[in-house]
């Protein structure tokens, strides 16, 4: 459980740091990424203390993806194993 905690904290920390208060912002998570957090975060957590918008899969079909029009006016963030 403290693995747990420690572990959403430095995730919710990082994303605090790049996203503003101000500017719409999606997150980019490929699968591994997604499932780290998962276990650590819920959704609503992410989107209400770092400030993201929208949370996407980065190989997701054309059809799931947020719209061309929205899209244009977010600001990326992307998190992605090596």
């Amino acid at each position: 459980n403290d693995v747990r905690q420690t572990l959403q904290a430095s995730i919710l920390a990082a994303l605090r740091g790049v996203t503003g208060e101000d500017q719409l912002t999606v997150l980019l998570l490929d699968d591994t990424m997604r499932r780290v957090v998962s276990r650590c975060c819920r959704l609503s957590e992410v989107m209400a203390d770092a400030n993201i918008t929208l949370v996407e899969h980065i190989l997701a079909p054309e059809a799931k993806r947020a719209p061309p029009a929205m899209a244009a006016h977010l600001s990326a963030v992307y998190l992605i194993a090596p």
